[in-house]
């Protein structure tokens, strides 16, 4: 009895090995892979970078947008100061709410 267990146990453990070394080598396969679509670089690190590059252009565009926004602003100011040519106090508030 203690045999078949003995056995049992050592087929157990080469079993374990074999999926083990196998795992090992489907993982190897994937990373090279991964590394050879990559350029040297994981598809893990090339989002990761996809994602910096993306969060700076958010930022960066949301200033242009809000530089372009203050000047389409300004510049509607300016065309109602000019229509209301003549009229002063107008042309003064509208003065006033640009400032």
């Amino acid at each position: 009895m203690d045999s078949v267990k003995n056995l049992n146990a050592t087929l157990e453990d080469a079993l374990k090995n074999i999926t083990d070394q196998y795992n090992n080598v489907i993982d190897e396969t994937f990373l090279r892979y991964d590394k050879m679509m990559g350029n040297g670089h994981t598809l893990d690190d090339i989002k990761d970078e996809w994602d910096m590059l993306n969060d700076t252009a958010d930022t960066y565009l949301d200033k242009i947008n809000s530089a372009y926004e203050m000047e389409k602003l300004n510049n509607a100011f300016e065309d109602a100061i000019r229509e209301n040519e003549g009229n002063v106090a107008a042309q003064q508030s509208l003065n006033d709410l640009m400032q």
